[in-house]
């Protein structure tokens, strides 16, 4: 019989893993469930990694069984794992646990919905997520050129206009954890200078001008 993975569960792993930047993660978590999702979210592991490949993504989630947060050994703020990252996973695991996979993750009528919504709810403002259509564009040379341009059906008039290079990327908060601590250069290029000091203090042996003359 397979073991369903509890709310307890999770919590222990996260706490026993991260420790205070897990049980923030945690309560986190709780309170977006609760908050946009009705607490309909099932628990689910969560994971940190300091390395996503190439530097691609700050956050994956892996269908309903998992989901990774980049924390990489660095204090640039785009490519650190915040708030809004686990929220922006956590919608990802809201359409998968409805049983939707789309192709695109992002450029979908499901993923669109749901930033809308919470959007609102998140920050007070209303958008709207449009798609894109390709269509053709006059030249000054009288020419016609393939452009992606906004498609403006999907648009109720009054919202403001959201393109996909901004709600694939959506992020209501732009802030790291408060437990999480990147690496501090100052105090590790501290460290290197007081080891080379060290390693200065060491006597190396030298003949003297009496010895070289003795040879």
């Amino acid at each position: 019989m397979k073991r369903t993975f509890t709310l307890a569960d999770m919590e222990h792993f996260l706490v026993c893993t991260y420790a205070n930047l897990g049980q923030e993660i945690f309560d986190l978590w709780v309170e977006y469930n609760n908050t946009y999702f009705d607490g309909r979210l099932k628990p689910i592991a969560i994971t940190i990694t300091a390395v996503a490949p190439h530097g691609r993504w700050i956050g994956l989630c892996r269908g309903t069984r998992q989901i990774t947060l980049a924390m990489p050994d660095s204090e640039k703020p785009r490519n650190v794992s915040g708030p809004g990252t686990l929220l922006h996973e956590m919608i990802h695991q809201h359409i998968f646990e409805l049983g939707f996979f789309p192709k695109d993750s992002h450029n979908n009528g499901y993923w669109r919905r749901e930033v809308e919504r919470i959007n609102e709810m998140a920050t007070g403002e209303k958008i709207c997520c449009v798609r894109t259509k390709v269509t053709k564009v006059k030249q000054e040379d009288g020419s016609r050129k393939s452009v992606k341009v906004p498609n403006l059906r999907d648009w109720d008039g009054q919202s403001r206009i959201v393109e996909l290079g901004e709600y694939a990327c959506w992020d209501h908060t732009k802030i790291w954890f408060e437990n999480y601590q990147p690496a501090n250069e100052k105090a590790r290029l501290e460290v290197d200078i007081r080891e080379a000091e060290k390693k200065a203090k060491i006597k190396i042996w030298k003949p003297t001008s009496e010895q070289i003359e003795k040879w």
